[in-house]
């Protein structure tokens, strides 16, 4: 496993041959639609969409890394964040899902996609002990089960937009975020003092 954050040690030799691996092989990159979207972005950020100017940048550096092969070279940096988690120069983990498109297999061979489900919380409810989180990160989506409790609804009735909010509220608790945080978060002061202390009744051994 990676160092734990803000520890200042290196990660384990299995995760930097796993992020060796990753710079060595690259990022298959579709150049002409990497193109396009750099120049649509150009143009909206020139008349004045001033919100896109991150993701242009960020779709120039991706540019700027590609080689004759198609294939982005990325710097994978395991555990460099404050709350543990990779970064990786161009980020291209920020890359919006609408843009995603641009990351395509080369002709005849295919993409592979994997994701650890909560791996977040996993990590948070093997350091803390607290086997109520355990039992909510071990459910099929723990997210929507935590919103279904502290919105005090069925599952069933959880929207996508509550659920993503939840989420949110509850990484930026894992990191040790603030009420203001979380206010901000959850977008007013009352929702975010009603979650933390469905939280902390959810999850005493985090709180």
């Amino acid at each position: 496993t990676a160092a734990p954050p803000g520890s200042g040690t290196s990660p384990s030799r299995a995760v930097r041959r796993v992020a060796n691996a990753m710079e060595r092989y690259g990022l298959p990159v579709d150049l002409p639609a990497l193109d396009t979207a750099i120049r649509d972005h150009a143009q909206r950020v020139a008349t004045g969409a001033d919100d896109l100017g991150a993701t242009l940048a960020l779709l120039r550096d991706l540019r700027s890394t590609v080689r004759r092969d198609g294939q982005c070279r990325v710097t994978w940096s395991p555990g460099s964040t404050v709350t543990g988690r990779w970064s990786s120069k161009p980020g291209v983990q920020n890359l919006p899902k609408s843009l995603r498109y641009i990351v395509a297999a080369p002709r005849g061979r295919v993409l592979v996609c994997a994701d650890l489900v909560a791996a977040d919380l996993m990590g948070a409810a093997a350091c803390s002990g607290d086997p109520a989180l355990r039992e909510l990160a071990e459910q099929r989506d723990p997210y929507r089960a935590l919103a279904a409790e502290v919105l005090d609804v069925p599952n069933a009735e959880v929207g996508s937009e509550q659920r993503n909010a939840i989420k949110r509220f509850a990484l930026s608790a894992i990191a040790g975020a603030g009420f203001a945080r979380h206010a901000e978060v959850l977008g007013g002061v009352a929702d975010a003092a009603r979650c933390r202390q469905a939280w902390a009744k959810a999850c005493p051994g985090v709180s």
